[in-house]
Formats: C-alpha cells, sequence, structure tokens
C-alpha cells in the first residue's frame, strides 16, 4: 500500500489547511508542535491541537504509531503526529519525556549542529555591530574635534 506523509510541517493550522491535506490525500503530518518553547508552552500547543480535533474530527486524528497511517488511508484523513525539533520542551527534566509522550509526542529531532551554526552567526553579526557602532563613535569624535 503506498502512503503520502508529509514531514516536520510548521504553520498556522486551520480547518482550511486540513481540508488541503485532505484533497493533497495525505494519509499522515508530522507537525512540529514547538521550536524553542519549554514543557509549559508545549502543552499549551497540545490544548490548541486538541481543539483542532475536537472541530474536525471528519478530516484529523492524532497518530499514535504506523497503524494509524493505514487507519487514515482506509478513513479518508490524516493522521497528525505530533513531534519537535529539539529538546526544550524537556527542558533538564528526563522525566518529561514520558510526559511528552503520554501527550502524543513521537518526534524529536536534535539540530544541534543547525542552532550552534545559528548561535555562532548571531554571535559574529553582533560583534559586527559593536565594531560598526564604535567606528561610528569614533567618526562623530573625530568630526567633533574638527569643528
Amino acid at each position: 500500500m503506498n502512503y503520502r506523509i508529509d514531514n516536520l510541517q510548521y504553520c498556522k493550522w486551520s480547518r482550511e489547511i486540513f481540508e488541503i491535506n485532505n484533497k493533497a490525500g495525505l494519509n499522515a503530518v508530522h507537525v512540529t508542535l514547538v521550536y524553542h518553547e519549554d514543557y509549559d508552552e508545549l502543552q499549551q500547543r497540545i490544548q490548541e491541537w486538541n481543539k483542532h480535533f475536537e472541530e474536525n474530527e471528519d478530516l484529523i486524528f492524532l497518530g499514535n504509531n504506523y497503524n494509524d497511517i493505514t487507519k487514515a488511508k482506509e478513513e479518508n484523513k490524516t493522521a497528525i503526529f505530533f513531534g519537535f525539533q529539539n529538546c526544550s520542551p524537556i527542558e533538564d527534566d528526563i522525566y518529561l519525556v514520558e510526559k511528552v509522550h503520554e501527550h502524543g509526542c513521537r518526534f524529536l529531532i536534535q539540530q544541534r549542529k543547525v542552532h550552534l551554526m545559528q548561535l555562532k552567526l548571531v554571535k559574529n553579526l553582533l560583534r559586527s555591530l559593536m565594531q560598526i557602532q564604535l567606528f561610528g563613535l569614533k567618526l562623530k569624535e573625530i568630526n567633533l574635534q574638527n569643528y
């Protein structure tokens, strides 16, 4: 059996998006719930999704395992699989791993290298901005001395 699966989606979810996914024949979507948010913010996103599930039960349901992809195809719905792209939601508490799993989160994709590169870029950008600011102050000082 062939399946249509869309991975790592992050958008402003709405019935319109669920209808587009349904028309496209998507059997499963991995929804990125959070990027850098903590556990409390993750719970808020899950509450929002519970509302989506209630209001759009004709189009979507929470997927828990691979069997739900087949179920979605048979019922002409889309199984939604929760995940996030770094470990921020589990903070520094290993026991939160079990809690996020109980909430339906199935994927944790740690993009450490990407995040480290972003931090390095920000650090270099800030250094450059400071140098530009110091250069501007020096020019201002020179201009004031000439008048």
